[in-house]
């Protein structure tokens, strides 16, 4: 299995993280607004407000599950305007030395330059950036 390096999401905590749940045990549910930017050989746009990364807490109060959707705005490699809707599922282990994040994404777009994003499958990774993180997405060859 090879992989092709599509687009790299550039994510910026806002903050106001929403507790949705939160036993005795530090396991809950955490809702984190977001910023992004995306930058790639074939789209480069903008994250649209109402970005949201959903994280499910394990017992050991780490983030354990996530699930991230956001829309974005941008330009395909054509340069043609185009919308990008991104759901973004994954888990993530603190226990590993520096973390690990590893995601399934899912694409809808109206570019029509950019239709496989429609119908192939894609995996990513994600490390800390900043005061946020860097999300790597590649198509699965």
């Amino acid at each position: 299995m090879q992989l092709e390096e599509i687009m790299t999401v550039h994510v910026s905590i806002k903050g106001g993280e929403v507790t949705a749940f939160q036993g005795e045990d530090g396991s809950g549910v955490v809702m984190i607004p977001f910023d992004a930017t995306i930058d790639g050989k074939y789209f480069t746009g903008t994250v649209l407000p109402g970005g949201i990364d959903t994280q499910v807490i394990g017992p050991k109060g780490y983030p354990h599950t996530l699930s991230a959707r956001y829309m974005a705005k941008g330009k395909d490699y054509t340069g043609a305007d185009c919308t990008v809707y991104i759901e973004n599922n994954g888990v993530i282990c603190k226990d590993v030395e520096g973390g690990y994040m590893r995601t399934t994404p899912k694409f809808v777009t109206d570019s029509k330059a950019l239709d496989f994003l429609n119908k192939q499958l894609f995996c990513g990774k994600g490390e800390p950036e900043g005061e946020g993180v860097k999300i790597t997405l590649y198509r699965i060859l």
